[in-house]
């Protein structure tokens, strides 16, 4: 028996552009790319965040929102959280898998939709959205 309240990954219904294909084609964007979309080095303020020491900030498990192809998701999973991690596009995801196989980390990935998708009664340590590109009622909802 399944419990309603948990949390599972959506189904590749939701990895479509918010507003039934608005906005741009990510994936197309990342199959264009070489390399990293944005780099290849983790932001600059989630390293500084975390590697201040602190009984506080000192996450267990972690939650990344749009994290893209992963330079963010993987670089945290390698100073020890859980990491859980979610982009609208299945191709940025793909990226992120390649790039935590590489370095040898484990992250748990899935394309969503940030509008439709819900976490459940799961809860994360840490959940960071560290840039979300889109409409306003993108961002409104995030």
């Amino acid at each position: 028996m399944s419990d309603p309240d948990a949390f599972s990954p959506p189904g590749p219904g939701l990895a479509a552009a918010p507003g039934g294909g608005s906005g741009p084609d990510w994936d197309a964007r990342y199959l264009k790319a070489e390399g990293g979309l944005f780099g290849e080095t983790p932001n600059l303020w989630l390293r500084m965040a975390l590697a201040r020491p602190s009984p506080v900030l000192a996450p267990a498990s972690a939650l990344l929102i749009a994290d893209g192809d992963g330079r963010n998701s993987a670089w945290l999973a390698r100073q020890g959280p859980v990491v859980t991690a979610f982009d609208l596009a299945p191709e940025a995801v793909r990226r992120a898998e390649a790039r935590d196989r590489a370095a040898g980390v484990e992250a748990e990935r899935f394309a969503a939709d940030l509008t439709a998708w819900s976490p459940g009664a799961r809860r994360w340590d840490l959940v960071a959205l560290i840039h979300l590109q889109g409409p306003e009622t993108l961002r409104r909802a995030a």
